[in-house]
């Protein structure tokens, strides 16, 4: 009589090889599924630069110059302000709401509502609520934010402001191009003008003014929530950014209080350590949670992606709005 014969099974040594492969192929494959995911928070990423920088082109389209990096006023004057030239002032305190150019710019966000719920006659973050009750500078903006970040506060930043409280405020992983001279140099010392980026306290920039042309002038960067690292890193808490305006640097009796970034929403190249990725993170134009470089956005409102391998002149020339260098190739 015929007898089918038995279907044998899997032995040990079978099912262990098949297991060794799918693992190999799980570890092939990973590696190119981390970099598609990359891939698209990188496009996601520029794409926010973009949006951005064309709120930015249509406030100087409304308004005939980019919004100022900041606000301030003399000392002595009250309300309406009077503002002061940006140019040197010497030991001349200056007061002022801080308010920056990341909130100016929102009714060109679609943030009208958010807009309409700012109150720029007083300092930002301080005794504003939304009608949930929430902070109104507390309140994240999708568009500010860069999937790749990794915040420490979800969402959020701190930022100290004027009545001692280190408030919870709107991550922005995008600041405003400074320039490449010295903070003080920056703010007060005209002959320091060939260094300077379009964004300061109380700039009145416009097209005009953008000598090397709008195609090689930063507008914005990219700003990582990494702390920093280097011969002289800032409080760890000093990282990212905040959109709503720049921390107070008068009357700050602690600069060590923790505080969203080393100028909040103002980012700068020059010196050898601001490079793209490079160790001053929380001061720099261009950090990021990327692998490879970082976002920028040019005053003609393209963006673009900088390797880490760009050079520190390249990045100064690229920050400098009336140098007169020229970058052709970066």
């Amino acid at each position: 009589m015929y007898s089918p014969s038995r279907r044998k099974a899997f032995t040990l040594v079978e099912l262990l090889v098949v297991i060794a492969i799918i693992g190999i192929l799980i570890g092939m494959l990973l590696p190119a599924v981390q970099q598609v995911r990359e891939a698209a928070r990188r496009t996601t990423c520029m794409n926010n630069a973009r949006q951005i920088a064309l709120a930015v082109l249509n406030y100087e389209s409304a308004y005939q110059k980019f919004p100022e990096g900041w606000d301030g006023w003399n000392a002595s004057s009250a309300f309406p302000k009077q503002y002061t030239p940006f140019n040197y002032r010497g030991s001349t305190p200056y007061k002022g709401n801080y308010w920056g150019w990341g909130a100016f710019i929102l009714p060109f966000m679609e943030q009208n509502n958010l807009y309409d719920n700012c109150d720029f006659n007083t300092v930002f973050g301080e005794d504003m609520l939304l009608p949930n009750g929430e902070q109104t500078t507390g309140s994240v903006i999708p568009a500010y934010t860069c999937p790749s970040d990794n915040p420490k506060i979800d969402g959020k930043n701190t930022c100290y402001t004027s009545n001692s409280l280190d408030l919870p405020n709107g991550l922005s992983n995008y600041v405003a191009n400074i320039g490449y001279s010295m903070w003080n140099s920056r703010r007060m010392q005209p002959n320091h003008k060939n260094k300077w980026g379009p964004f300061g306290m109380n700039t009145r920039v416009d097209f005009g003014t953008l000598t090397d042309g709008s195609s090689n002038t930063i507008m914005i960067g990219e700003r990582s929530s990494d702390s920093e690292t280097g011969p002289r890193p800032k409080n760890p808490l000093m990282v990212g950014a905040i959109w709503a305006g720049n921390y107070r640097w008068q009357n700050n009796p602690d600069l060590s209080t923790p505080m969203a970034g080393r100028w909040s929403n103002m980012g700068r190249a020059g010196g050898l350590n601001f490079i793209v990725n490079g160790n001053y993170r929380a001061r720099s134009i261009a950090s990021s949670g990327h692998t490879t470089g970082a976002t920028v956005a040019l005053c003609d409102g393209s963006a673009q992606f900088l390797s880490d391998n760009v050079s520190n002149s390249t990045l100064n020339y690229l920050c400098a709005y009336q140098d007169g260098k020229i970058v052709n190739e970066y």
